[in-house]
């Protein structure tokens, strides 16, 4: 059985709405858009705006480069024009690098050997490219994350980055944003984040009649990331280091996400301590929840390879939006 995937073989800027939606990961329980961890200069997520119910083939969309969407089936609200929608949650996969004081952002900085790939089989997106510094120094950079199918409300990132030539200083910040809006409009009636005793960060948000709450802890391979980065709905831990040419350092970030409609309650905090105890077995489960998935739901089509990779394609949507719950 050959599933495949997508790949997105060189740096578009224009073309990444549309690959995000391509890349779009899921669990059932939610959905995430396939954005940069770091966002887009010019694509600010919190911008405000009056969309109006026009008809909406004559209707002219936001031109935007990126738009982050975390959905969980159930979290609605009302919108002043369009009526009940469902809302676009903190985005968890936050995470920000500078290298010598230069902002990693594919917008703006040099970007070799780009490629970005979704596995359908294990519905992991990887994304890996060389990043040439202003100071001249050379970083090879590689991204894996996935919604773990097994868990349902976890999500998990491998980040690793290489010094390929030259020497500086890594600046790294993840966490979760909360600055985003929904069809322009501001769903969040509060926003409160909080810290741990093991270094965890969450954020809880009020929505018209819901709360969403959200746990997240991440590590290095090097000295932990204990400052906290705080500013207005959003909460980080960042974390400094020397690099030398040939060196490299590795990052995991786990993130547990639950709501108040939520039928049966979990302790999202020990989900996630127990996740981040041994984050290989997590990967490891949800890839064989995806695997067993791909063995009932797999179709053959011989003769048109085309037609095979859409239904795939279309297969592997259906699975990561159903909840089996």
């Amino acid at each position: 059985m050959e599933t495949k995937g997508i790949t997105e073989q060189g740096f578009q800027l224009q073309m990444q709405k549309y690959y995000e939606g391509l890349f779009t990961q899921g669990s059932g329980y939610m959905s995430v858009r396939g954005s940069f961890e770091e966002g887009l200069s010019s694509a600010r997520q919190d911008e405000e705006y009056l969309r109006l119910p026009a008809n909406v083939t004559l209707e002219k969309g936001r031109d935007t480069l990126s738009k982050w969407g975390t959905y969980i089936p159930g979290i609605v609200g009302m919108h002043p024009a369009l009526r009940e929608e469902m809302i676009n949650l903190p985005y968890f996969w936050d995470f920000r690098f500078w290298f010598d004081g230069e902002k990693l952002d594919m917008e703006q900085c040099h970007i070799d050997s780009y490629i970005r790939k979704l596995d359908f089989r294990t519905g992991e997106l990887e994304r890996s490219f060389v990043w040439n510094t202003r100071s001249g120094a050379v970083l090879r950079m590689h991204y894996n994350r996935v919604i773990d199918f097994s868990a349902e409300r976890t999500a998990l990132q491998k980040i690793s980055v290489e010094v390929e030539r030259g020497n500086g200083s890594l600046r790294a910040e993840a966490g979760i944003d909360g600055n985003v809006r929904t069809n322009g409009f501001d769903h969040f009636k509060e926003v409160s984040t909080m810290t741990f005793e093991d270094g965890e960060i969450g954020m809880d948000v009020q929505t018209d009649q819901d709360t969403v709450r959200i746990r997240t802890l991440v590590s290095s391979s090097m000295q932990k990331m204990d400052a906290l980065s705080e500013s207005n709905r959003k909460i980080a831990r960042a974390g400094s280091w020397e690099l030398k040419q040939g060196s490299s350092i590795s990052f995991e970030k786990v993130t547990t996400v639950g709501t108040s409609r939520d039928l049966v309650p979990v302790d999202l905090l020990r989900l996630l301590r127990e996740t981040a105890s041994d984050p290989e077995k997590a990967w490891q489960a949800g890839r064989s929840s995806w695997e067993q998935k791909w063995e009932t739901a797999f179709v053959q089509v011989e003769g048109n390879d085309k037609f095979q990779q859409a239904l795939n394609f279309s297969v592997y949507h259906l699975l990561r939006c159903n909840n089996r719950n």
